[in-house]
């Protein structure tokens, strides 16, 4: 951003980073490469709309297909 000196929160305050994006939005890019580099290897994991089903359940469960 223009004029900003810092992006992140700094020590300890930052523990995790949601990185939410359209795949078919031009713009858009994942963040996890840029931090590891075998991140790149990890397929996103498709977040699901309010009305599906699945998405009452725990993603941790579904498949990573």
């Amino acid at each position: 951003m223009r004029g900003a000196t810092k992006v992140y929160p700094t020590g300890d305050r930052l523990k995790r980073i949601y990185n939410v994006f359209h795949p078919y939005d031009p713009v858009a890019y994942r963040l996890e490469p840029l931090i590891h580099t075998n991140y790149q290897l990890i397929k996103p994991v498709k977040l699901f709309t309010s009305i599906d089903l699945r998405a009452l359940g725990d993603y941790d469960q579904l498949s990573l297909e």
